[in-house]
């Protein structure tokens, strides 16, 4: 199914997504720097051009935002995203550099699952998605660590499969980072929660060789 790639402005170049043909590619702003190291070619550039301020590439859409503006350049391409009609998004670049930012692109997360889409957030070897009310299955190594944080209120019935610290029916709660550092005990691993959103984060580690 086609996604909606979005390349933002964090630093270094990121991982290059594995794309399809049907992939639409939004670079944002500076994330025209990644997607040119990179070698992707976007579908559409958006941005108020802060930090991007090189020649644009010709035959190219742009949108260009005015510099005072209540969205984030990722904000505004992800809406953009959602009005072409993509349930499923990549944001690549989005995490880490400023904090700010990489808050800014995980609440772009839970903005996309309150409209019934899917997002994965990545950026300086970390990995980031929204679950709500569902399950989601991961593929791992032994040791391999994982995170669960509850966002927007409680997450209730969270259980998990395949981690060294087991949950079943169990409540996260906002204020208490008790899913944090979690581990693989094999190749996969699972969450579920019946009510409420997890973060699930599969933070920066070394594969093991």
């Amino acid at each position: 199914m086609a996604r909606c790639v979005i390349v933002c402005a964090g630093p270094g170049q990121g991982e290059r997504p594995a794309l399809e043909p049907d992939d639409f590619i939004i670079a944002c702003d500076g994330g025209l720097h990644t997607a040119k190291a990179l070698g992707l070619i976007p579908h559409l550039i958006v941005g108020d051009f802060d930090s991007y301020t090189g020649p644009l590439p010709e035959g190219i859409a742009v949108v260009r935002l005015k510099a005072e503006k209540d969205d984030t350049d990722s904000m505004a391409a992800i809406k953009i995203g959602l009005e072409r009609g993509f349930t499923d998004f990549f944001l690549l670049n989005a995490l880490g550099g400023r904090l700010d930012h990489t808050l800014g692109n995980l609440q772009g997360l839970i903005y996309l699952a309150e409209r019934g889409a899917a997002g994965v957030a990545t950026g300086c070897g970390d990995r980031a998605a929204l679950l709500h009310a569902g399950r989601m299955e991961l593929t791992g190594w032994p040791g391999r660590y994982v995170s669960a944080l509850a966002v927007g209120g409680p997450a209730r019935g969270v259980s998990t499969e395949g981690l060294y610290y087991p949950l079943c029916d169990a409540t996260l709660e906002v204020s208490f980072p008790l899913g944090v550092s979690n581990r693989f005990v094999g190749d996969t691993a699972a969450f579920s929660v019946v009510e409420g959103c997890l973060l699930i984060v599969l933070p920066a580690q070394e594969t093991p060789r």
